[in-house]
């Protein structure tokens, strides 16, 4: 038997001509299986009617438009069509909205998605919170959402432990943490350090390790055997390597700088040259050592190697200066070039220990001395005293000698030496 909403009369059984019998009740002139509206009662509704056709498939018909149907031979149901393609499917518009109302909790009430081995359930809980519930082990709620100004969220492992959590506004976000530190905008708790061993500030965005590391436990680690490190040891900062090389610099036209007391004290400048200092590099040096004094106190020039130091200088502040309290000292005063030795001490040219070129001592007097020893000493006394030969040497005219085993001097006239004498 088929029902017809209209009255609430029911119906004979359908026949092939009249599938609803609606003939036998009056209602259908020309035996089409459809209400004849002018049959009806006055006041009757015949927009809704429900029609079983001879392939044992039902409709629904809103107006004569099938609004629900049933294919006997499939069990596929279509709303708003008469041909189903899947068990449901949905005709006449891109977005379907269903409105579900469902009471209970726990596993008692939700909607239900389960196999064989495992149970889930979608609820709405307390204060309208939405939970995906594992049911199978045990009613943990794996998600938990909580709505409006309150949209707290948690996400549960398999332990039922909180893997993630985030508060109100959604700004922080915790990993393994119930409830998210205000002014983290990401939080990660881990068992050796605790809550917030790693975090982003919500206000600056930076990115704080607040613990106290070591090479072993560093605060930062990157590389698959943990290759490079960063971390603070409570008093100083550290960044090694722990395999292959360590590189630092720019890959553009940028200088790199070496900052100590938020004050440049040196850098790589773009152009390959080292400088000491903070200003602009001399022009053609390779490295370039700059003074508060001097802007350039002393460079190497890339295209010789030559060392310069390019000004001039003073007993009080030399170009070079060499010793614990700068004993020996070099400079250009702007017309000479000067040698100093500190007061108290000799001072030697020498190519080598026992082979003495020059000597200037503290006596005043000064000693040449060649390669073979022998020696020409001018005294501060004015006197000359000459020592060490003891043989004619290779003569030409003009040529004076001493010899100081003979206690005599020889003069050459271009053809011999000969003694002179002395009255």
């Amino acid at each position: 038997m088929a029902v017809n909403p209209v009255q609430g009369l029911r119906e004979p059984a359908p026949s092939t001509a009249n599938p609803l019998g609606l003939a036998g009740l009056g209602l259908d002139a020309n035996s089409d299986g459809i209400i004849d509206t002018s049959l009806l009662p006055t006041g009757s509704d015949p927009s809704v009617m429900f029609d079983v056709t001879s392939a044992d498939d039902a409709e629904g018909l809103i107006d004569g438009v099938a609004a629900l149907t049933v294919k006997g031979a499939t069990g596929r149901l279509g709303v708003g069509t008469a041909s189903p393609s899947d068990e449901l499917t949905v005709g006449g518009a891109s977005n379907v909205y269903a409105g579900v109302t469902m009471t209970g909790s726990g596993v008692a009430g939700g909607f239900v998605i389960e196999d064989a081995t495992q149970e889930w359930r979608l609820i709405k809980g307390t204060g309208g919170s939405l939970s995906l519930r594992d049911v199978t082990a045990g009613s943990i709620d794996r998600i938990l959402v909580n709505p409006g100004a309150s949209g707290t969220g948690l996400l549960k492992s398999g332990t039922a432990t909180t893997v993630m959590a985030w508060n109100a506004s959604g700004v922080n976000v915790g990993v393994a943490a119930t409830t998210p530190t205000s002014g983290r905008a990401f939080q990660v708790t881990t068992t050796a350090h605790g809550s917030g061993s790693v975090y982003v500030a919500d206000a600056d965005g930076t990115l704080h390790s607040p613990w106290d590391g070591d090479g072993t436990s560093p605060n930062i680690s990157l590389g698959a055997a943990d290759d490079l490190r960063l971390w603070h040891d409570g008093s100083n900062s550290y960044t090694y390597s722990y395999t292959g090389s360590m590189f630092a610099g720019t890959n553009n036209s940028a200088s790199y700088f070496f900052i100590t007391n938020n004050t440049t004290r040196g850098k790589w400048d773009s152009g390959g040259a080292f400088v000491v200092g903070s200003g602009t590099v001399q022009s053609g040096a390779k490295i370039d050592f700059q003074t508060t004094g001097q802007a350039h106190a002393m460079y190497v020039a890339d295209a010789d190697g030559t060392l310069h130091s390019p000004w001039d200088g003073s007993s009080g502040s030399p170009n070079i200066a060499v010793g614990a309290s700068d004993d020996f000292k070099l400079y250009h005063d702007g017309t000479n070039n000067i040698l100093l030795g500190a007061s108290g001490q000799n001072t030697y040219l020498r190519s080598t220990a026992a082979n003495c070129y020059v000597e200037a001592l503290t006596s005043g007097s000064v000693v040449i001395r060649t390669g073979g020893g022998n020696t020409f000493t001018a005294l501060d006394t004015g006197a000359v005293q000459i020592s060490g030969i003891s043989a004619a040497p290779t003569g030409s005219a003009g040529r004076l000698y001493y010899n100081s085993v003979a206690n005599t001097l020889h003069l050459h006239d271009g053809t011999a030496w000969r003694t002179v004498t002395v009255t």
